[in-house]
């Protein structure tokens, strides 16, 4: 709806304003009127006039007073004044009334056309005045609107500035094989700088395995097909090495052409903690397998053992067959030792380790060595001087010298080269990180074995500790070799590494906790101990052969035995027998009751029987859970006569507690 123009009309006399008003009469003229110049003046403060008719000659204020007055004040200053007079048309006061800010005069009488014709005027200019204000103001709010849309703009673009460039990820956009986008973490990820990245084809960061399936997925983004939503890939960085990727891309537009936006997070960790993951339950899984073969085997070797034991005493004055039973025991104890290292490749040995020094250990080891290697291989060993103590047994340290030093002498054998040998202690701090090994902070010492051999590819590296695994020929490896050397790091509670690359050798780096202020025990000495007379010993085991066997044994001994091969039975008997009985020996697997069950009851039954429990391998028992049965002494089958006898004297007499 449009507003009605104000027009003031200033005359002391009603009569002449109301003829003023009658002759302005107009449906869009809104006329106010005012008596005297202080009225006039005090208007202007309601309303924005378009135009001012003023009287000349009024009493107190006139004409030309008034003009000044609304000439001399910032809200009506630019208001136009046209004088209304009888006055003569004198220069004199025409000139005055121009002086004051008068744009027109009209003089009485007045004639209406005239009137509305130069009213009709400065309506117009009010009203164009108006619509060029509400344009400038239109003009400045869009102005406003444009400065707050740049400023909110440029803090938009400052915010995906920093989010982009401090990202956990590589941000890139693809488009012609190219990298037209990329954020800082690419450049950290790849190691090349933003203009090398800038000007290298994208496909030649992939590694070439993977370059056909990053390819097909590329095209498939582009062209909008589904793909999985993430997928991995190799990337080569500047020096060559493998980066492991996780990609996600986003089909976009970049500058009015198809692209893709992808984010690739670096993954190289999370795939080195798999490959330990998988290794670790592949050996879980064959060591399930070497529990339960160790059981069996175990328990033949003991009837072979024992039997050629008491035959080599019993026949001593006959030479040809004491040698030939000396031989099935050496076999026999060699088939146990062989028993060991399965037991010590599936992690599931860890019963026989003892303080040793290992540094004359592998001097020792180094020295064997040395006769049986080519002399175009040079052996140099760095041992520390320092006492370096493990928990360990010397067995498993040779084994693993040995078969480390000879898989490093076959990567040489065409050429000769160095392997050096070293041995010092290490120290991981609290803040210090260890790349290689996953180790808590503490005490170590660290075995190095390092050749100049021909290396070995990163694919070959992967699988050198799966069992059965070899790069020999038919005929010259098992493959088991480093898998029971990872087996004994680990029952070490150690870690190994390795690190190698075609043409520039390897190196196998070994960690052990180390041993800071504990003595070093000598082994005990393999006599037999003194038997303690008219002790009466009850024998479990559900193996009729073992049963006899060591009946015999324990007789031969001086005890006097009582032997069961139904555990069921034989709890009866104690029962029925409690006081009778000076020791109890139990199988561990047995049908019916398991020896921790069967010892278990005998406590119940007579808390103060000594209990000894042999077992040839099984998870649910080890020395700590023994203890806390009550069982005195846990030993492992086979059990050699020596063995047997030392454990039941110092079971018997206390002093295995």
């Amino acid at each position: 709806m449009h507003e009605k123009t104000d027009i003031l009309i200033v005359d002391d006399r009603p009569e002449n304003l109301l003829a003023l008003e009658n002759l302005l009469e107009d449906p869009g003229l809104n006329i106010v009127k005012a008596g005297s110049g202080n009225e006039a003046l005090s208007l202007t403060f309601d309303y924005d006039f378009a135009l001012v008719l003023l009287d000349v000659q009024m009493p107190v204020m006139d004409g030309f007073e008034t003009a000044e007055l609304l000439r001399s004040r910032q809200k009506t200053r630019h208001i136009p004044i046209i004088f209304v007079t009888a006055i003569s048309k004198e220069e004199r006061h025409v000139f005055r009334g121009y002086e004051t800010g008068a744009v027109d005069y009209l003089f009485k009488p007045i004639d209406p056309r005239v009137l509305t014709s130069k009213v009709r005027i400065f309506v117009e200019l009010h009203e164009r005045k108006l619509a060029m204000d509400r344009t400038a103001r239109r003009l400045e709010e869009t102005v406003d609107r444009l400065r707050d849309s740049e400023e909110s703009l440029r803090r938009s673009e400052e915010k995906y500035r920093l989010l982009v460039e401090n990202a956990n990820d590589a941000v890139v956009i693809l488009q012609d094989d190219r990298l037209r986008f990329h954020n800082r973490k690419a450049e950290d990820i790849t190691g090349y700088t933003g203009d090398e990245l800038a000007r290298k084809p994208f496909f030649d960061l992939v590694h070439s395995d993977d370059r056909e399936m990053v390819r097909e997925n590329h095209r498939r983004a582009m062209i909008g097909e589904t793909t999985a939503k993430t997928y991995s890939f190799r990337i080569l960085d500047r020096k060559g090495n493998i980066v492991w990727g996780e990609v996600n891309a986003v089909p976009i537009r970049w500058e009015k052409r198809p692209a893709v936006l992808c984010f690739v997070r670096d993954i190289s960790q999370q795939r080195k903690l798999e490959a330990h993951l998988q290794q670790a339950q592949k050996m879980e899984a064959i060591g399930t397998l070497a529990g339960g073969i160790a059981h069996d085997f175990n328990n033949i070797l003991g009837v072979i053992i024992g039997y050629s034991e008491m035959a080599v005493q019993d026949i001593e004055d006959t030479e040809l067959v004491a040698h030939n039973l000396d031989q099935v025991l050496k076999a026999s104890h060699r088939a146990k030792e062989l028993v060991q290292q399965i037991l010590t490749f599936s992690h599931k040995n860890d019963l026989e380790h003892k303080p040793v020094i290992i540094n004359p250990i592998v001097k020792e080891s180094l020295k064997m060595l040395r006769a049986s290697l080519p002399k175009t291989i040079e052996i140099r060993e760095r041992i520390s001087s320092e006492m370096l103590i493990l928990m360990s047994n010397p067995t498993q340290i040779h084994q693993i010298l040995m078969n480390l030093c000879t898989n490093a002498a076959h990567a040489m054998d065409d050429i000769g080269g160095i392997m050096e040998v070293t041995l010092q202690p290490w120290e991981l701090g609290v803040e210090e990180e260890a790349p290689d090994h996953d180790l808590p902070p503490g005490a170590y010492l660290k075995l190095t074995v390092r050749d100049t051999g021909h290396g070995m590819a990163p694919e070959v590296i992967q699988k050198i500790f799966d069992p059965y695994f070899t790069t020999k020929p038919v005929g010259k490896g098992t493959g088991m070799g480093l898998a029971v050397v990872h087996g004994i790091v680990q029952s070490h509670k150690g870690s190994i590494a390795v690190s190698s690359s075609p043409a520039e050798g390897t190196l196998f780096d070994i960690v052990f906790p180390r041993l800071l202020s504990r003595r070093v025990r000598d082994e005990d000495s393999p006599e037999l101990p003194t038997p303690l007379a008219d002790k009466r010993i009850l024998l479990v085991d559900d193996e009729r052969l073992l049963a006899e066997l060591g009946k015999q044994m324990l007789e031969r001994l001086g005890y006097v035995v009582d032997a069961r091969t139904d555990p069921v039975q034989a709890l009866e008997d104690f029962r029925g027998n409690a006081g009778e009985y000076d020791l109890v020996i139990t199988d561990m697997t047995m049908p019916g009751m398991t020896g921790d069950v069967l010892s278990r009851e005998v406590i119940r039954i007579r808390s103060d029987i000594p209990i000894i429990l042999c077992t040839g391998y099984n998870e649910r028992i080890n020395p700590e859970r023994a203890k806390e049965i009550g069982i005195k002494a846990l030993l492992m089958k086979p059990l050699a006569v020596n063995q047997l006898a030392r454990a039941i004297h110092d079971v018997l007499t206390g002093s295995s507690n």
